[in-house]
């Protein structure tokens, strides 16, 4: 492989410093080619060209968010600092390895942090495995994350089969159609998983709906829903899925989750969940005992009241005090449950790191 391409391939590590789970950062997003875009690109890139900073990055196109002042001020409540000196109107870029505040009136960084880029001998090492050859040529393409415990205290909850024999320290790729793990040290595939390829028009077709062409540019994550998929998501939340079939495709984005037939071209299904607010960390660690967790960033979501009979079925000795409502929020070695509108501590557990 050429140095060019490899030096394309940089971590795009878990940002947990910079990014705070169940809260979004809205405004307005492009992405290269997009519609209306074109002029956003060629006018904020050809001003960016003569920063240093970004002279590794010339040829790559980040994704372009305008940040706006409701946006701003959640980052900052929550501690993320990244985003102090940002204002209303600058523009966040995300490069495939770098991520960037830009004040384009000002021709000034506000921010910026680079991360660090992978072994370079690890290219030819895993381009030499079968499962993943025939993406060699795509390498500059794949969003790659080096695991530790909090992410996967996070993904094995959600995908406990794929993730089950990956450890801390791992590496996770990822392309449209593949996602690997990938064991640097020992030089060994974990665990692979292909995709089926979307059709060319499946974004077009999609965002002509009313109801998602707010997130037209967005990335949602994309599921191919097949039966056991299918079994296994209405044991969990069978209202949402009982009307989706095998073939539809099912997506997910921070605030909406929508079940597609690409078919008849047809929303099955559509929730908004509720976000968190704003304060809820701060609230949070503001109780005692827990002021150590102010600079963390955990993994949020809340208690519904579908949702909670399952939790008590399964979880009792967890669950016991929650009611619907209350935010769970789970940290690397703790998990707590927290009731918002009390501002009170319903109960916290410790929990083990998984070796």
């Amino acid at each position: 492989m050429n140095n060019e391409n490899k030096n394309l391939i940089m971590l795009n590590l878990v940002l947990t410093a910079l990014i705070l789970v169940g809260l979004v950062i809205s405004g307005f997003s492009f992405t290269k080619g997009e519609t209306g875009s074109k002029d956003i690109y060629k006018s904020l890139l050809s001003k960016l060209e003569k920063h240093e900073e970004l002279t590794n990055y010339s040829e790559l196109y980040p994704r372009i968010t305008r940040l706006d002042q409701p946006s701003i001020e959640q980052l900052v409540a929550n501690e993320l600092n990244f985003y102090e000196n940002a204002s209303e109107g600058d523009y966040l870029l995300e490069y495939l390895g770098m991520i960037v505040i830009y004040d384009s009136e000002k021709d000034k960084i506000i921010s910026f942090f680079e991360q660090e880029r992978i072994p370079d001998e690890m290219v030819n090492k895993l381009f030499a495995h079968e499962e993943a050859a025939n993406h060699m040529n795509r390498a500059g393409e794949a969003v790659i994350t080096k695991l530790d415990d909090q992410f996967l205290n996070t993904a094995k909850e959600n995908n406990a089969t794929f993730f089950q024999t990956a450890r801390n320290g791992d590496y996770l790729f990822e392309w449209d159609d593949l996602t690997l793990v990938y064991n640097y040290e020992g030089d060994v595939i974990v665990n692979f998983l292909t995709r089926e390829a979307l059709p060319a028009d499946f974004g077009q077709k999609l965002f002509a709906h009313p109801e998602v062409a707010d997130h037209v540019g967005t990335d949602p994550t994309i599921t191919r829903i097949d039966d056991q998929f299918l079994e296994t998501m209405r044991e969990n939340s069978q209202e949402f899925f009982n009307s989706a079939n095998i073939g539809d495709y099912l997506l997910e984005w921070s605030d909406l989750a929508v079940i597609y037939d690409y078919a008849t071209d047809s929303l099955v299904n559509i929730l908004r969940p509720q976000q968190a607010p704003a304060d809820l960390l701060t609230k949070l660690t503001s109780q005692p005992g827990l002021e150590s967790y102010a600079t963390e960033t955990p993994r949020v979501s809340i208690v519904t009241a579908d949702v909670l009979p399952q939790l008590l079925e399964q979880f009792p000795n967890i669950y016991t005090n929650a009611e619907a409502g209350n935010y769970v929020v789970r940290y690397a070695d703790k998990l707590v449950i927290f009731d918002y509108n009390s501002n009170a501590v319903v109960d916290s557990f410790d929990l083990v790191a998984q070796e």
